[in-house]
């Protein structure tokens, strides 16, 4: 009898270890698909709104400028410091990656006091770039960011920014001088190579890594 009530205490446990298995196994499988669809939602679709596409970082209120396929920017850009979309604002904070790549008619853009960071090949092959105003706020400034912008003549880069990419002002050939504001640590590889116009660099105290190749060929 006591043999007998042993197994079934064994199989009830078993049953009860199966179901409580499965209960969790359920729970952890809503969990992730829960966490799944918030990251896929945590962007919207990209919008435009007065010519210029955005992607809306919903949770946070805050938009970055994108890329988007077939459109190329002309001209002078006036990137807004807000933007509205269904009713909802949004604070632009970011240059995303690839935003103005190859926009060879682009002459000049400004960039307002809420973009925190500029992206990877953000201005790549923008040669007709000439002025560009990096706000105070521009904490980084991404690898290619403006490689190959020959038109640009000078690059003021703001205390606020602390790391210069890789290969960001590769090949503008068209620069004559560059200002590194006091909080920039570290200047990437190549950052400035084949910059064979430039004639003065201004580096801070603050600067303690400058990568290989920095400012190869500036003849």
């Amino acid at each position: 009898m006591i043999k007998n009530n042993l197994s079934k205490n064994r199989i009830l446990i078993n049953l009860n270890y199966s179901l409580n298995y499965s209960v969790m196994k359920k729970k952890l499988l809503t969990m992730l698909a829960a966490m799944l669809l918030a990251s896929t939602n945590a962007f919207a679709e990209a919008v435009e709104i007065d010519g210029i596409w955005y992607n809306l970082i919903t949770k946070a209120k805050a938009a970055e400028v994108t890329h988007k396929d077939g459109v190329y920017y002309t001209g002078v850009v006036n990137i807004p410091d807000n933007i509205t979309y269904n009713e909802v604002d949004y604070s632009v904070t970011s240059i995303g990656d690839w935003a103005f790549y190859q926009c060879s008619s682009l002459t000049s853009v400004t960039i307002p006091s809420s973009v925190k960071s500029i992206g990877d090949w953000a201005f790549r092959d923008c040669s007709s770039l000439t002025s560009v105003t990096i706000p105070n706020s521009v904490t980084s400034i991404g690898n290619y960011a403006f490689c190959d912008c020959s038109g640009l003549t000078s690059v003021t880069i703001p205390n606020s920014v602390t790391y210069i990419g890789e290969f960001a002002f590769y090949d503008c050939s068209g620069l004559t001088s560059v200002t590194i504001g006091n909080s920039v640590t570290s200047i990437g590889s190549s950052a400035f190579a084949y910059c064979r116009g430039l004639t003065s660099v201004t580096i801070p105290n603050s600067v303690t890594s400058i990568g290989g190749f920095t400012f190869n060929n500036c003849t």
